[in-house]
């Protein structure tokens, strides 16, 4: 065989395996190559959180001594409690815009409610949270006094959190100032309504900023808030009544003196003398001698100028009301006062001294 041929042969044989060798390459690639085709799509997800309305779970009036609950029961003027209070918010706490809580006196109709009774600051109070920052956590300093005649004190009061920022407990320190209304102890539970006629009602309000209003008016059982406050009366003498010096034969009257007294309910002013004016000689000047003067005080019910008939309370001269009716009482301030002015006629034959009595003026209510 020639080596011309031979070579021929080689390289037909090469030829042949590199042609078979590309195609298994060429195979191979195709059957490995990934599929590159895919698509997308986009689409929008929503939903629409609503605004609920706050949510008052506590509320009661607590004794700052022993933490004695005294709803149901009857509260004295001048003296501290805590009312008790816990509101959630489930949009948080900066949603809470206002939280009232309002007391009113149903002035014997239970059906009365707080917004009718316009009595005045001693027959309605109101203490009021205003979350005017939208802060998220509520201060004691943000409660205030908005209506009645009651002092609120946010140095003794504290705000607990229970769980940030959105539930929060609150001891809030009150106290009665001395002429808010006097109400019956509540002797019924009521289910279905206020039930005891001529106490006090209470109510907790809370609004977001939506103006979904919450409002509480019972406790877990159902029971509604009521309670009463006990009676108190005071009554306060300026100065003594001095008549200076007057000759036998003569009268002359006393400078005037004020009398300021306090009556949470409807009531009446008497006075009279203990004794008749005695010297420290034991000499004496009968108290039929001395006059109440009508000019003093045109506001009162002495109307022409009246001697007393005698000492004791029996001979008592009513400054306000009488022994039949009463003087309303004051729907508005802390106090009232009466101006009281003596006039003393010295009997011939007296002798010379210093005669002094001890003179009592009573404010008592029926």
């Amino acid at each position: 065989m020639s080596s011309s041929w031979l070579r021929r042969l080689r390289f037909g044989r090469s030829l042949a395996v590199g042609f078979l060798f590309l195609a298994i390459v060429l195979s191979m690639g195709h059957a490995a190559a990934p599929d590159g085709g895919f698509d997308e799509g986009t689409g929008n997800v929503s939903t629409v959180v609503t605004s609920a309305a706050p949510t008052i779970t506590e509320f009661d009036i607590k004794n700052v001594t022993d933490n004695a609950t005294r709803m149901g029961a009857q509260l004295d003027v001048n003296v501290t409690y805590w009312f008790w209070l816990r509101v959630n918010d489930d949009n948080n706490w900066s949603d809470v815009q206002n939280v009232w809580i309002n007391l009113w006196f149903d002035g014997g109709n239970d059906t009365a409610t707080y917004d009718a009774q316009g009595a005045g600051a001693n027959y309605r109070l109101n203490l009021t949270y205003n979350n005017s920052g939208g802060d998220n956590t509520p201060a004691a300093s943000e409660w205030s006094v908005s209506e009645g005649n009651f002092v609120y004190s946010n140095a003794s009061s504290s705000v607990f959190v229970n769980t940030a920022p959105r539930d929060f407990s609150f001891r809030l320190a009150f106290t009665l100032n001395k002429q808010v209304r006097q109400a019956n102890d509540p002797v019924n539970s009521g289910l279905l309504g206020y039930d005891d006629t001529n106490s006090w009602n209470a109510q907790v309000r809370a609004v977001d900023d939506e103006g979904n209003l919450a409002t509480v008016q019972t406790n877990v059982l159902g029971v509604f808030f009521e309670f009463g406050v006990f009676q108190y009366t005071e009554v306060t003498i300026s100065a003594p009544w001095l008549a200076g010096s007057i000759a036998p034969g003569a009268n002359a009257s006393t400078n005037t003196v004020n009398v300021t007294h306090i009556s949470n309910r409807d009531y009446r002013v008497r006075i009279w003398f203990v004794g008749h004016l005695r010297s420290a000689s034991n000499n004496t000047i009968s108290v039929t001698n001395v006059k109440v003067l009508a000019a003093a005080d045109s506001t009162d019910d002495v109307t022409v100028d009246t001697p007393f008939a005698g000492i004791g309370s029996a001979n008592a001269i009513y400054l306000r009301g009488n022994a039949t009716s009463n003087e309303s009482h004051d729907a508005l301030g802390n106090s009232q006062t009466t101006i009281v002015q003596l006039n003393i006629a010295v009997p011939l034959g007296t002798q010379t001294g210093t005669y002094v009595a001890t003179v009592t003026i009573r404010v008592e209510q029926p």
